[in-house]
């Protein structure tokens, strides 16, 4: 049989619990205990608990202050997250048991000759009546007659220590800290009569409705709220190295589940009983614990505005990671407002959580996997050496106005609008140049592309010139697309992505969310020359269409032969791509067969002119009247031939 292992005193492992993490804290932070009493009480409030782990004799001095200094250090637990936030609250727990380690202290006779000089001289210079004077050689206090009737700080336990030569003095009480949350808070207003208590401690005056409120049962978020429609699908995280959810194996991990082989379970139906209403509210008012939730934007210019206000406290490694919401599940995918308005009902924000809506932000659940990122990281400090190169990206987004503090609407805004940015052609190179960049590719989807622009027109205030014609959007179109592809050829999509993009930068942001947002953005778009972007696009294929029939007419003539005839079918049949070719065939003069077209136009584009509307782009002006009525003539004429 093998010899049992015997342990050293003080050396066996211990299980920390949250209120021995708190006792630890007050035992070295307002108590200011000398090592050898922080040690003796720490063991006598937890000798039960450290004989069951094995250490009759209690824990060693270099354990407690080990564990001690956990709570600042850079890696330090969630655990020890969670305390010091529990500590921060100052709750009527954490009072009580500052004044049981006192009374322990007080028990054991660890008086004042065991507190810090710093804390027992002003423990003793608080005591009226007492003459002392203190001695330079080790800290002592003489005093030359005793006080008749000392002062008790404690009315509970009494103990008196003699100090020099018959000195009586009170046991060394420091008062434990008033909580400032603890305190009743002002009452601002007549109405409210109810002081309404959360389970943090955090105090609130509030009317007999409100506090009502707080007592009612949750009230789910209707589906069509918590998931709206995102346009372009795209959303933007800022992160850097202190960041709880950084980019790890190129993906990102919620804090809660970062260290975690198992999948959690899903995330609860918006209207169960087990929806984690608590988890979301301590994400969204910023608590140092670690949640289930990752948060992000679909508004580049509010994740810019972070990146650059951190850039100038120091943080120049941040980095701005692009991500295609239609990758990710839709139930995970949260609108804060609507969630943020119910946690408003129950009064338990704190600070400024309260006037934080998040009109832009959107919470994943779990996880973003690596097949929903766009592009992994777009640095800061690549942005704004950018914008040092090229004057047109500086003068296009405005970097020193988006990193100035204040609220967007009151204070940035107008100052944005007041440098009248335009859509000119250098502006809309810098904007394809700085789309390019997050997008990585030029086979990105038009959607995302017009998500992008939508943002940075509407965000950093472009100006849109009323009473734009089609032919300038075709012009402004073409140019971007142009300056987009960059040695590529650019389709239609591209000309067509960025009118989109700017029709819904006239209304307000988020305007799709609402039928008045759209319908504001209709009449705004109607101002500029964008009621319908597609017409202008159709318009483009029609003057297309009638070029490229001209051009083979007069190759017919030019080149003759077969090949002329195979020319002009192939020019017939792209006329009318919707309709259907008929069974009957027609001779062209050379004798070849080609198909005519159905008679009837379609209904879904418009027939191309009889009338040869197109013979100024010939170049063949030697053609007879003949030779005109022959390529042009109606359906009907040809019959009676």
């Amino acid at each position: 049989m093998a010899e049992a292992r015997v342990q050293a005193p003080g050396n066996g492992k211990i299980v920390w619990t949250h209120e021995m993490r708190v006792a630890v804290w007050l035992l070295f932070r307002p108590t200011k205990f000398d090592k050898t009493t922080r040690t003796a009480v720490f063991n006598a409030l937890y000798k039960d608990y450290l004989e069951t782990l094995g250490l009759p004799d209690g824990a060693n001095y270099s354990r407690i202050e080990a564990q001690y200094h956990e709570h600042s250090s850079r890696r330090s637990s969630a655990a020890w997250r969670a305390t010091m936030t529990s500590i921060a609250s100052e709750t009527t727990e954490q009072e009580e048991l500052l004044s049981r380690i006192q009374d322990m202290a007080s028990h054991l006779g660890y008086g004042i000759d065991h507190m810090s000089t710093l804390t027992r001289r002003a423990d003793i210079t608080d005591v009226p009546g007492t003459a002392v004077t203190y001695s330079r050689k080790r800290g002592r206090i003489v005093a030359p007659e005793a006080v008749a009737n000392p002062i008790e700080r404690n009315k509970r336990a009494t103990v008196h220590v003699e100090v020099g030569a018959g000195m009586t003095l009170s046991p060394p009480r420091t008062p434990p800290k008033t909580s400032a949350i603890a305190q009743i808070p002002k009452q601002r207003r007549p109405e409210a009569t109810v002081l309404h208590s959360t389970e943090t401690g955090h105090r609130v005056w509030l009317t007999p409705e409100e506090h009502l409120e707080t007592q009612n049962a949750w009230v789910p978020v209707p589906d069509h709220e918590a998931h709206p429609p995102l346009a372009g699908g795209l959303l933007y995280r800022y992160w850097d190295d202190t960041s709880q959810c950084p980019l790890v194996n190129g993906e990102f991990k919620a804090s809660r589940f970062a260290r975690r082989h198992i999948r959690p379970a899903p995330l609860p139906e918006l209207d169960s009983l087990y929806f984690p209403w608590d988890d979301l509210h301590a994400h969204l008012n910023g608590n140092l614990t670690e949640t289930s939730f990752i948060s992000t934007s679909n508004y580049l210019v509010w994740i810019l505005r972070t990146a650059l206000q951190r850039a100038s406290q120091g943080k120049r490694n941040g980095c701005i990671t692009v991500i295609d919401s239609t990758r990710l599940p839709r139930s995970t995918v949260l609108y804060v407002p609507p969630f943020h308005r119910e946690l408003c009902k129950k009064k338990a924000f704190t600070d400024a959580a309260w006037y934080y809506q998040g009109s832009h932000e959107f919470v994943v659940y779990e996880k973003i996997p690596a097949e929903a990122i766009v592009h992994p990281g777009f640095r800061i400090a690549d942005l704004q050496a950018l914008a040092a190169r090229d004057p047109n990206v500086e003068h296009a987004l405005q970097l020193q106005t988006l990193e100035m503090g204040g609220n967007y609407r009151k204070v940035l805004r107008p100052i944005l609008r007041a440098a009248k940015v335009g859509m000119k052609p250098p502006i809309l190179s810098a904007m394809a140049k700085l789309v390019r960049k997050l997008l990585t590719k030029v086979e990105s989807p038009a959607a995302h592309v017009a998500h992008l622009v939508t943002d940075i027109v509407h965000g950093c205030a472009f100006v849109i010139e009323i009473g734009t014609t089609p032919l300038e959007w075709q012009q402004l179109s073409a140019w971007f697309a142009q300056e987009f592809c960059k040695g590529e050829f650019p389709d239609l999509r591209r000309h067509q992505m960025i009118r989109a993009a700017v029709k819904w930068a006239c209304g307000s942001y988020n305007a799709r969310f609402t039928a008045e947002g759209i319908e504001a953005v209709q009449r705004r778009a109607a101002r500029v020359g964008l009621r319908d972007p597609l017409a202008i696009l159709n318009r483009e294929l029609e003057v297309a269409k009638a070029q490229t029939i001209a051009y083979f007419g007069t190759q017919q003539f030019a080149i003759g032969g077969n090949n002329g005839g195979q020319q002009l079918a192939f020019a017939s049949s792209s006329q009318s791509s919707a309709s259907r070719a008929t069974k009957r065939r027609i001779r062209d003069r050379d004798r070849s067969p080609c198909e005519r077209p159905r008679s009837r136009p379609s209904r879904r584009e418009p027939s191309m002119p009889i009338t040869p509307t197109t013979t100024r782009f010939s170049v063949n002006r030697g053609r007879s009247a003949m030779d005109e009525e022959i390529l042009y003539e109606t359906p009907v004429k040809r019959r009676k031939r």
